[in-house]
């Protein structure tokens, strides 16, 4: 006969088996308690750590289980300079500089300064301002003097034409014209240290303050350009019309003239680093102290004879 099993109550909790533990009950741990470590815990080292070495690292990289080794890197290049940063390179010092200091190079030599006040003016007397060189501003003054004599020739005899006069001594014109030629250059040499010593008082007058060295120098270097007008002076004996050479010789003088005078104010500008008005100011007040000074002595010996007379 069988039995009637008992009706199941809703409220009561149906009954497990006793021989199998539940999940997570003190038979068996649950994932992630003390009895199994948790991935990434003490036990297991994580992807990374010290233990095993991350993907990318130097040792080598996993790959379906398998170590491969890393391919070598590029090494590491710099980025060409973009236009932005063109402006900003450095430039090289200027060839009339020295290395890197700003500063105006020694001059070279004599020759190689009197061509560089031809072609590069400013550098030039820049680099005989900062290295005075009184020595080569004489040389250069007395050579041009002795030019510019020996172009003019011995000339003719002054006792000749001169009615009663005698006859001058063989070699006498030779002595003269050598005299000419010497005293000539003497003359270019003391009027260049007088009139640079006007120059350099007035200068510092108004404000300049360069050496007395510097002032003789770049004086005497600025006369260069007048070298040219040796030419000049044989343009009688060439086959030419007395009116043409007579014209071709004043311009030619009349543009190095001015040419010189540019010179001379730009080498007391940058000798006495003073502006070109004070540097022009200087050169002339020499020329216009002296105009006046002729034109008072005049008047007064004028009135003086007429005085005397009255």
């Amino acid at each position: 006969m069988s039995q009637t099993p008992p009706p199941h109550d809703p409220d009561t909790p149906a009954s497990e088996p006793e021989g199998e533990p539940r999940a997570g009950s003190g038979g068996e741990p649950r994932a992630g308690s003390e009895g199994e470590p948790r991935a990434g815990s003490e036990g297991e080292p994580r992807a990374g750590s010290e233990g095993e070495p991350r993907a990318g690292s130097e040792g080598a990289q996993a790959q379906g289980g398998v170590a491969v080794p890393q391919a070598p890197q590029a090494p590491h290049e710099e980025p060409a300079p973009g236009p932005s940063d063109a402006g900003t390179a450095q430039a090289p010092p200027d060839a009339g500089q020295g290395p890197g200091s700003g500063e105006p190079r020694v001059p070279r030599g004599l020759l190689d300064s009197a061509v560089g006040v031809l072609i590069s003016p400013r550098k030039t007397l820049r680099s005989l301002a900062a290295h005075p060189r009184m020595a080569w501003a004489f040389v250069v003054v007395v050579v041009l003097s002795a030019l510019s004599t020996i172009a003019e020739g011995p000339g003719a005899d002054p006792t000749a034409g001169v009615p009663g006069a005698p006859a001058a001594p063989d070699g006498a014109a030779a002595a003269l014209y050598v005299t000419r030629i010497v005293g000539g250059a003497l003359l270019a040499a003391g009027l260049l240290a007088a009139g640079a010593a006007i120059v350099h008082a007035l200068a510092r007058l108004l404000g300049g303050a360069g050496e007395f060295r510097a002032t003789v120098t770049v004086l005497g270097f600025a006369t260069v350009p007048s070298a040219l007008a040796i030419p000049a002076q044989l343009l009688p004996a060439l086959p030419l019309d007395a009116l043409v050479a007579g014209t071709l010789g004043g311009l030619i003088s009349v543009g190095l003239f001015v040419w010189v005078v540019i010179l001379l104010v730009l080498g007391v500008r940058t000798a006495h680093r003073v502006s070109a008005g004070r540097a022009f100011a200087a050169l002339v007040l020499p020329f216009v102290v002296l105009g006046v000074g002729s034109l008072v002595l005049i008047i007064g010996l004028a009135v003086a004879l007429v005085g005397a007379f009255a």
